[in-house]
């Protein structure tokens, strides 16, 4: 074998195992920029998300804010019925938020009845509106017990937990009037703790937006975005808090 050969052959057996190296370099460089689109496209979904919620919330603040200055000499009731056929037997449920008197309390409830009546309906279906003016009582269900309760002898189970304003109660009766089954879920708060609740999150929302705002006119100037030290002359890290500017 001539002996210049190898150096040559070796050169030739090296090429192989450089390829593939920069192959996987290349495929490893390509996996990074994918995998931080990706979180940059789950992170603008989920910013989305957000605002999407925060003006839900908003529209509800507002909403509730109505509520308590109509409820303030009256009580006004918003609620949705449905009646339907389960199993032989007739479904009444209904949704409801009623405000009176600086409260507003949401309940769900469900009657079952022993048997549909012949024309199939107990009530009309739908949204219904109902206003009292003059009523001025606290939205709270009122049961008979506080606590945890269990009474298989009358048929009466639930919960019933309220301090101050507040109320969550939860009922399930058996055998009421002519119906075999009803359910009821209560919560009650004061108006103030209805906004402070809707109005969390866009407060949240504002303030993030404000920051980023600060954030990206910062960037724009060539000023640190946490002290707003001018980095025009060392853009890789701030001298003064020592921090890196994010990449854009």
């Amino acid at each position: 074998m001539d002996p210049e050969l190898g150096p040559a052959r070796g050169i030739r057996a090296g090429l192989p195992g450089r390829a593939v190296a920069a192959r996987r370099s290349a495929g490893a460089a390509a996996a990074g920029v994918v995998g931080s689109g990706a979180v940059r496209f789950l992170s603008r979904c989920l910013r989305v998300l957000l605002d999407v919620a925060a003006v839900a919330s908003l529209l509800l603040a507002v909403g509730v804010g109505v509520l308590w200055v109509r409820g303030r000499d009256s009580c006004e009731v918003i609620r949705h019925v449905r009646w339907w056929e389960e199993g032989g037997r007739g479904v009444l449920r209904w949704y409801a938020v009623e405000s009176s008197a600086g409260g507003v309390a949401i309940y769900r409830a469900s009657l079952t009845p022993v048997a549909p009546r012949p024309d199939g309906r107990l009530v009309s279906e739908g949204w219904r509106v109902n206003r009292v003016v003059g009523l001025k009582e606290y939205p709270v269900l009122h049961l008979p017990y506080k606590g945890v309760h269990d009474d298989p002898a009358a048929g009466l189970r639930g919960y019933n937990g309220r301090w101050r304003g507040f109320q969550f109660a939860r009922s399930v009766a058996s055998s009421v009037g002519g119906y075999t089954r009803e359910e009821r879920t209560h919560l009650t708060m004061p108006c103030w703790a209805w906004l402070v609740a809707f109005t969390a999150l866009p407060a949240a929302r504002a303030v993030a937006f404000a920051r980023r705002r600060r954030r990206e006119r910062s960037a724009r100037a060539g000023l640190c975005p946490a002290c707003g030290y001018d980095l025009r002359a060392t853009p890789a890290r701030c001298p003064e808090c020592g921090r890196q500017p994010a990449k854009t």
